[in-house]
C-alpha cells in the first residue's frame, strides 16, 4: 500500500511524498571493498585529491529509497536517496566523532534527529529493524535506535 504524506517545506510550498519500493534491487554496490579507487579525477600534478570520510562507504552502499515529491511549481521531482534510516544512523554516528568540528557535530545531530523523527512518524513501512539495516555496524545501529522511537 502506498501512503501519501504532506510535509511543510522550509518555504511556504507544500510537498507530497509518496514512497515506493525501489524499482530495482540494489545488489550492486557503489563502493565494493574489492574495487580499486582513484584519489583524483585527472592526472595533473596540481589536481584536487579526494578526502576519505569515515563511514561514507556504508552510506554509499545503502539501499536506494525512491520517492516522488512535488516542487514549488507543482511539478513532480523524483528523489533517489540512501535509505533514510541508514542516513539518520550514519549522521548520528558522525555527530559523536570526537575529531569532528563542533559546529558540524551539532548540525549532524540535528539532521539525524529530524530524519529519524520524520521516518518514524510518516514512513511507518520502514521500521528500524536490524535485519533490514545490515549495512550498518551493530554498534552504530544500537546507538541510533532511540532516535526512531515513536512519541506517544
Amino acid at each position: 500500500m502506498e501512503r501519501s504524506s504532506t510535509f511543510c517545506a522550509r518555504s511556504t510550498a507544500r510537498s507530497s511524498v509518496r514512497p515506493r519500493p525501489s524499482a530495482r534491487c540494489r545488489s550492486d554496490q557503489r563502493n565494493p571493498a574489492w574495487k580499486q579507487t582513484r584519489a583524483s579525477i585527472g592526472r595533473a600534478e596540481d589536481e584536487l585529491v579526494a578526502a576519505e570520510t569515515a563511514g561514507l562507504a556504508r552510506l554509499e552502499n545503502a539501499p536506494a529509497f525512491e520517492a516522488i515529491a512535488i516542487d514549488e511549481r507543482g511539478g513532480p521531482l523524483r528523489l533517489v536517496v540512501p535509505d533514510p534510516r541508514i542516513f539518520a544512523a550514519h549522521k548520528f554516528w558522525i555527530s559523536k566523532q570526537a575529531d569532528r568540528e563542533p559546529i558540524k557535530r551539532r548540525r549532524d545531530l540535528a539532521q539525524a534527529q529530524a530524519v529519524a523523527r520524520l521516518t518514524a512518524q510518516y514512513l511507518e513501512h520502514l521500521p528500524y529493524q536490524a535485519d533490514e539495516l545490515r549495512v550498518l555496524p551493530q554498534a552504530v545501529f544500537e546507538e541510533a535506535h532511540h532516535l526512531f522511537e515513536r512519541p506517544m
